[in-house]
């Protein structure tokens, strides 16, 4: 059995999808890893700010920074979000103001922090965070409250320095990453899932067709591949019996016999709605125990219709089987699919092995 032509094919497969498991780990590996040295280095090795120099040398470099003042000023401006702004609930930001040689940096704060500090219970600050450039609106809010409390248009813009530190916690890096990570593995987990859940599919209907026996299956594959003429085009191959797939995505062998209708299926890729740009052609089978399988043609636009075409007619040529999609044979599969096989059942009584009924 390990020399059959359907074991090594499917072996091959396996061995691609370990391989892609595999790179989808290391990435997963080196994603979370990263988090987790953002994350001790923000927390161990933070870039303090005790100067002005030391402030533009973080706003240039985007350091992770660290500031301890006991100079603390209420610039008495809030982020809200919502348009509710009566209740501090709603409250996301609050703004302080930090002393650094006699220049006002403002801080935005989180929540948390905000009662504790303007109602003095703090009285050595501590904050930690990434220097920002304010959007035009904020900017022109706080320099409008502060103008407003008694600061000069001349003193706002001589004192208060024009970026702001976003306060954030070492730990919301290391959040960031794990929340990619999760992200990239649903996604993994749904596209090779899928995968997975056909070819498996296809394995077991293969099994059933033969009673279970999958060397007897396997050795009269291998008997009808040496002993009949086949026609190949990728990722096709037919035999006098068989129909094997054999890409990237799906691997199957199926009887031919058990082929029920088999039809193009086009996606066409417009850039902006209205610009064709690609059209991806597949062949959709479907077979005897109700089970479909899309299959794509390489093969962009007309070339892959051609090739569909070319398919199509080789397997019309070895088995009676419904061609090409209608509403009605859709219908009917859906609606009442054992009546579906006894008209396919009578396609093949009708047919004396050559005829194709076309719909």
């Amino acid at each position: 059995m390990n020399d059959s032509y359907v074991f090594k094919m499917n072996k091959k497969w396996r061995r691609g999808r370990f391989l892609g498991v595999a790179i989808f780990s290391l990435i997963l590996f080196l994603l979370i890893g990263y988090g987790v040295y953002e994350y001790n280095d923000k927390k161990d090795n933070p870039f303090i700010i005790n100067t002005l120099s030391d402030y533009y040398n973080a706003k240039s470099n985007d350091y992770y920074v660290k500031i301890e003042s006991s100079e603390i000023y209420d610039m008495n401006v809030a982020m809200f979000n919502s348009k509710d702004q009566s209740t501090f609930d709603n409250v996301t930001d609050y703004f302080l103001g930090v002393n650094i040689e006699d220049k006002i940096l403002p801080v935005s704060v989180k929540k948390e922090d905000i009662e504790k500090v303007v109602n003095g219970e703090v009285s050595h600050y501590v904050v930690s965070g990434n220097i920002r450039t304010f959007d035009p609106n904020t900017f022109r809010t706080l320099k409008n409250v502060l103008i407003e409390d008694g600061l000069t248009y001349d003193e706002f813009n001589s004192i208060v320095l024009p970026n702001y530190l976003e306060q954030s916690y070492p730990v919301e890096s290391l959040y960031m990453f794990i929340g990619l990570a999760v992200i990239f593995i649903f996604i993994f987990s749904i596209l090779y899932g899928k995968i997975f859940i056909i070819n498996r599919r296809a394995q077991k209907s293969l099994l059933n067709y033969f009673n279970g026996n999958l060397d007897n299956a396997y050795s009269s594959i291998d008997m009808d591949i040496n002993s009949s003429q086949t026609f190949k085009l990728n990722p096709f191959t037919l035999t006098q019996n068989y129909i094997i797939v054999d890409s990237k995505h799906v691997v199957l062998t199926l009887p031919l016999k058990e082929l029920m209708w088999v039809y193009v299926h086009r996606v066409t890729y417009r850039f902006f709605f209205f610009v064709k740009i690609n059209m991806v052609t597949s062949l959709e089978l479907v077979f005897s125990d109700n089970r479909k399988y899309r299959i794509a043609v390489p093969g962009f636009a007309s070339k892959g219709v051609e090739r569909a075409n070319d398919i199509i007619d080789a397997i019309s040529h070895r088995t009676p089987v419904f061609v090409g999609y209608s509403d009605e044979l859709r219908a009917l599969f859906k609606k009442k699919p054992e009546e579906f096989k006894y008209q396919w059942e009578l396609l093949k009584q009708q047919s004396y092995n050559t005829e194709v009924t076309e719909f």
